[in-house]
């Protein structure tokens, strides 16, 4: 795997694509999703600048879970 994180970005862009993320999301559920569905291991640490990234580029949009303290991000 490389560690670069850019594989997980354009992961990322395509589960947008394939409205994924219409559902709020956590972190927890995407390394799930891409497990489960996609047969692909990512860890929170490698998922995270590729969100950042695609957050930034007003692609998704975060609020804070006030149950959980964890960032669900949804598409923007």
């Amino acid at each position: 795997a490389r560690s670069s994180g850019g594989g997980a970005t354009e992961l990322l862009r395509q589960m947008v694509a394939d409205k994924y993320f219409d559902t709020p999301r956590l972190i927890g559920e995407m390394i799930d999703h891409c497990q489960v569905k996609l047969a692909k291991r990512f860890k929170a640490n490698e998922l995270s600048p590729g969100l950042l990234k695609l957050v930034r580029e007003k692609l998704l949009d975060r609020d804070k879970d006030e149950e959980t303290k964890q960032f669900k991000y949804r598409k923007a």
